[in-house]
């Protein structure tokens, strides 16, 4: 995919896009289903395996939809870009609302930095119990 980017500032950059989080979306789908088999084959603490990769599968659920809210909040606050006409003509935005943008930019940062941080605590509170389950499974 990478050979088929182009610059950032071009009219079909949206379909890179697309196609980039479709891809990864998609794989990261898969992913679950396929953990789920092993889970399945693996039969000794079929119920630990099962409990904790639904935990999973649901937490990771929860997660897309919490931040999928946080970023279509954020785009409903966020002011539109109000450019100004200038004496010489020229379009620029003035300097209280690039202020506002940094601002709000830094507050989602923010949140999506916590967000990330509770991902990890939660990944790794559910991983432990899975590589000891599978420890003792050998």
């Amino acid at each position: 995919m990478a050979l088929f980017r182009c610059h950032p500032d071009s009219p079909f950059r949206f379909i890179f896009n697309w196609v980039h989080r479709t891809t990864g979306m998609l794989a990261f789908t898969l992913s679950v289903p396929t953990i789920f088999l092993v889970v399945y084959i693996l039969l000794k603490y079929h119920n630990g395996f099962v409990a904790i990769m639904s935990l999973w599968s649901a937490w990771i659920v929860i997660l897309f939809i919490v931040f999928e809210v946080v970023q279509y909040r954020f785009r409903l606050k966020s002011p539109t870009v109000g450019l100004e006409k200038s004496k010489d003509g020229s379009d620029h935005q003035s300097n209280d609302e690039q202020q506002d943008q940094t601002n709000g930019h830094g507050y989602l940062n923010k949140l999506k930095l916590i967000l990330f941080l509770l991902n990890f605590c939660f990944a790794i509170s559910l991983v432990i119990p899975l590589v000891v389950l599978i420890w003792m499974q050998g």
